[in-house]
């Protein structure tokens, strides 16, 4: 019976171990995982928040750099805009400031006159949330800028130089009223593309919190610097460029803010 009883039991497997290997020191050899210490969860902490610290200016930096490529969009569109405008009427662009064709929420600046041809309905051009006077602040349109700022009329004086000037509208972008003056003696005169000899050094359109721009306003009372230190102008020829505020020069005798 005996003989039997082996001969059904397996022989054992050649450097297979058995059930009868795992004693005392079989469990000792093992490894088991060891915890963090405090020190070191310390440590991986002020690692991680540093390097949190290191990325938040290039984060900073992308978004800003997202931000003015949205608005040298928001240009473009607006030169489009005004070249279809021209091309509708004998290659004239529109007035700086029309009070005729004013409405309850609207001036009646340049970018009323290009409504329509940047794609918006007539129909809603009055509608508050479309305001560029500053009546209710919603401003959700292409003649805002992503990043400027906006202050409360009441603190304009704070910011404007003089203080005692005020705007009455809240446009992120400026019509260059420079070769009106000069040709007209006022800026308000409409200006055909012929008369512009420097289109594509020429300033058709500047970041500016006035409807209207020139070297004065820009650089003593309402421009805009919201990109890294400058800001995008839409010239002429419908290009896009983005400047240092110290390069946008001072005086009218220039081609960048005459053209004439």
């Amino acid at each position: 019976m005996c003989k039997y009883l082996c001969a059904m039991m397996p022989a054992e497997t050649p450097g297979r171990v058995g059930p009868s290997s795992f004693g005392d020191g079989a469990l000792r050899g093992r490894h088991t995982a060891r915890a963090f210490t405090l020190l070191e969860l310390l440590v991986v902490v002020s690692i991680i928040g540093l390097l949190a610290v290191m990325s938040v200016p290039g984060v900073k930096r992308a978004m800003g750099s997202v931000k003015q490529g949205q608005c040298a969009s928001n240009l473009r569109q607006i030169g489009t805009g005004l070249m279809l405008y021209a091309s509708d009427n004998d290659g004239t662009f529109p007035m700086d400031n029309d009070p005729a064709k004013a409405s309850l929420y609207q001036a009646a600046f340049w970018s009323s006159a290009i409504w329509t041809y940047v794609g918006y309905p007539a129909s809603k051009f009055s509608y508050p949330e479309n305001d560029v006077q500053g009546n209710v602040g919603a401003d959700k349109n292409m003649f805002h800028c992503p990043v400027t700022k906006y202050y409360p009329k009441s603190k304009f004086k704070e910011i404007c130089v003089p203080t005692s000037w005020n705007v009455t509208n809240r446009l992120s972008y400026a019509m260059n009223t420079t070769p009106s003056r000069t040709a007209f003696g006022t800026g308000n005169v409409p200006i055909k593309m012929a008369m512009i000899k420097t289109p594509t050094s020429t300033v058709l359109v500047i970041e500016q919190h006035e409807e209207g721009g020139d070297p004065w306003s820009y650089h003593q009372a309402f421009g805009l610097i919201p990109h890294r230190g400058g800001c995008n102008v839409l010239f002429y020829d419908g290009h896009v460029d983005w400047f240092l505020y110290k390069d946008i020069p001072t005086t009218t005798g220039t081609s960048f803010w005459g053209g004439l």
